[in-house]
């Protein structure tokens, strides 16, 4: 079981996600980050409830749209929304929009460790083959090699350090 420090710092990691959403259903700024305040509170006294064989970001949302509502309802004079699923489809286009971002991303990342392996020597390659694509393990690849198996750790230890910097210097260049 996860505890009260690893859950809100996990929810601290969602806060700029969970105030965009707060702000797709409210269309302001302040009160999505009054919504997104009230939320770390809520789960600072609420986070034994949270079953933690689950995913915490669709709770925390869940969290975020109850309040939102509740605001929603206490100014039903300057707006409200009873429609429940206007508020679904809200959800449903505003995870749509995240996972969306998330591919291109994710895309973006992949072609630059593409990229980045492309630029590795023809040894550096086939030890990142044998290893993550033929999935084998540090023992085998070393008799093949014939090197000590610390030596095959050491060698991908450094691979992955040097597509790592490599990697994040094409994404810094792509403003990510």
């Amino acid at each position: 079981m996860k505890q009260q420090a690893e859950i809100l710092k996990e929810a601290f990691g969602y806060q700029s996600q969970l105030t965009a959403y707060a702000y797709v259903v409210l269309q302001d700024w302040g009160l999505a980050e009054d919504v997104v305040q009230d939320l770390f509170v809520t789960v600072s006294v609420k986070w034994e409830t949270f079953d933690s064989s689950k995913a915490l970001y669709p709770w925390l949302k869940r969290i975020v749209r109850n309040r939102a509502v509740d605001i929603i309802r206490s100014r039903s004079k300057e707006f409200y929304c009873e429609d429940e699923a206007l508020l679904d489809l809200v959800d449903l286009s505003f995870d749509e929009g995240e996972a969306r971002l998330q591919q291109e991303k994710k895309g973006i990342m992949n072609s630059a460790l593409r990229v980045c392996i492309d630029s590795l020597g023809q040894a550096a390659r086939e030890l990142l083959k044998g290893f993550y694509s033929d999935g084998k393990s540090c023992i085998e690849i070393a008799e093949e090699q014939q090197r000590s198996e610390n030596a095959i750790y050491i060698s991908l230890t450094r691979i992955r350090q040097q597509l790592r910097r490599c990697a994040e210097k094409k994404l810094a260049s792509e403003g990510l």
